[in-house]
């Protein structure tokens, strides 16, 4: 049996290090577990997770590099871009074009008639002739149903009630002539300005009913190479398995699954710097960049390691375990996931199957972590993007896989001495 992917630490050195490790950074309240709410996304099993202000920018971009500037934008000059497909309205993530009602969008071109100003515009225009739209898509998408597609006609309409009906070709030339004179406001992000910016500027400035979820914004800054790739590892008959296809993905929360996973399989936990955002956007732009064998060696290890949990774990792997009432399957928990499917993409192929064909000795050694281990819980329960809780819970998954190679002999009995023995 291989070892090479095994720590040379035991349990009770593993406890007495992450307690030790915790004690020293741990400034929480003492019942804080008993304080914590376990929130989900409707209709999720994808268990949320929460975040403090503790969680800061480790490594703050610098203002100098923004480079946002305002520009007057004529109707017109944006009608001309949308015919050329030079802004980009079909995005591949959550947030959709032509989600608001026909009155909703003719009480938009009836402001315009009647001079009222509109709200601003965001684009990211680090490609000139390709502008991606951060804040107006709606807006855009009624302009273009209006104006160029021809199939809206007005209704629902406050002031001018005689142009009910109405289509655009059928107004009188002078209110065409001033929807297509009407200046807008724009905010352009120019090119150099760092992704961060980007990707907090989507955060900060999203107007819409259904705001974006982080996994949404960076597939919207990360489209081509990288959003396909994550894509395709999320439609995988392995990450579908593995999830027991309990992941729905209609906020891409399987796509921050995988993300979780490519982020820390390319960059080794202990380097980890705060926020978990930061951290997961560069990891995803950085995906565009590699060569198209070191994306496939990362597939690889995913499936892998989305096997191996399936086949020893089966439909709990990556759930927390309830002691009380082990048959209840939670909801997946995005921490836990993480490091479990890294810890386990690390292992050899020997010693995955060793894992498999001692599944029941795994799942124990798994069920007491759970059970008796609250830093392990802390961890992947709230301020999981914290520096000294992304350590806690790899760190622990990984010694714990590391003792059970060590220790071949060991049957479920031994194990359940082995824990009654005084730490």
């Amino acid at each position: 049996m291989e070892t090479e992917s095994a720590s040379t630490l035991y349990p009770k050195e593993n406890i007495e290090f992450v307690m030790k490790y915790s004690e020293q950074h741990d400034d929480s309240n003492n019942d804080s577990q008993n304080n914590i709410d376990v929130l989900q996304m409707e209709n999720s099993d994808v268990e949320q997770e929460q975040f403090t202000d503790s969680e800061i920018i480790s490594e703050p971009f610098n203002p100098q590099s923004i480079n946002i500037t305002p520009r007057q934008i004529t109707i017109y000059s944006l009608c001309q871009r949308l015919t050329h497909k030079e802004i980009n309205l079909f995005t591949d993530f959550q947030r959709k074009g032509d989600l608001w009602k026909k009155q909703a969008q003719s009480r938009l071109i009836e402001s315009i008639l009647i001079r009222f100003p509109l709200p601003t515009f965001y684009f990211d225009g680090s490609d000139d002739g390709h502008w991606l739209v951060v804040d107006g898509l709606q807006r855009l998408s009624t302009l273009k149903n209006f104006i160029l597609e021809k199939t809206l006609r007005l209704t629902g309409l406050e002031y001018l009630v005689q142009f009910e009906g109405y289509s655009y070709d059928e107004l009188p030339r002078e209110l065409q002539r001033r929807i297509y004179e009407t200046d807008v406001l724009a905010y352009i992000i120019n090119p150099g300005t760092p992704p961060e910016v980007k990707f907090n500027l989507f955060k900060r400035i999203n107007t819409t009913a259904l705001l974006l979820t982080s996994q949404e914004i960076r597939n919207a800054l990360n489209q081509g190479t990288a959003a396909d790739f994550v894509a395709h590892l999320a439609a995988s008959p392995e990450f579908q398995r593995a999830t027991a296809k309990s992941v729905k993905p209609d906020r891409m929360e399987d796509r921050d699954l995988v993300m979780r996973f490519l982020a820390f399989q390319m960059q080794d936990y202990s380097t980890y710097q705060p926020s978990l955002d930061s951290f997961l956007s560069r990891a995803m732009a950085h995906l565009a960049i590699i060569s198209a064998a070191e994306r496939d060696e990362l597939a690889q290890h995913f499936y892998r390691a989305m096997n191996a949990a399936f086949e020893i774990f089966g439909e709990n792997a990556f759930r927390k375990i309830n002691s009380e009432n082990p048959a209840k399957r939670n909801p997946i928990n995005k921490a836990l996931f993480e490091a479990l499917s890294v810890a386990l993409a690390a292992e050899s192929d020997a010693n995955i199957a060793y894992f498999v064909e001692n599944r029941m000795l795994v799942r124990k050694f798994y069920e007491d972590i759970f059970s008796t281990n609250l830093q392990f819980h802390q961890s992947i329960t709230r301020s999981t993007g914290d520096k000294r809780w992304v350590e806690v819970r790899h760190t622990i998954i990984r010694h714990t896989f590391a003792y059970i190679i060590q220790h071949p002999e060991m049957t479920v009995s031994d194990y359940y001495d082995y824990i009654s023995t005084p730490q």
